[in-house]
């Protein structure tokens, strides 16, 4: 489903990992390994880095068995941004970091 959404976008991976601010190692690990487990956060900045709808950021953490809660401020400011097109990762650092919760 990632390398669906990375080939949806159209983005070329040195786009996608400077939006996501991680290194291109990762990015491959992220498309190509299955093994690899990623981070509810690092499912988060690669839908913000390819500007995924909030219904495809839901499915999309719900396939690793997370979820965006209805009651925690880091997760009510992430879908937040996903339903108002905040797709820029250091516009939603700015407001995770007004209400003084962790940074992506």
């Amino acid at each position: 489903y990632i390398n669906h959404l990375i080939e949806v976008s159209g983005l070329k991976n040195n786009i996608i990992y400077k939006r996501m601010n991680i290194d291109k190692r990762t990015l491959y690990r992220l498309k190509n390994s299955l093994k690899y487990n990623p981070s509810k956060d690092m499912l988060i900045k690669l839908g913000l880095a390819l500007n995924i709808s909030e219904s495809d950021m839901d499915y999309l953490l719900s396939l690793k068995g997370y979820t965006l809660s209805n009651t925690n401020y880091f997760d009510l400011i992430i879908r937040f941004c996903f339903i108002n097109h905040i797709y820029d990762i250091y516009k939603v650092n700015d407001l995770l970091m007004e209400y003084h919760c962790k940074l992506l």
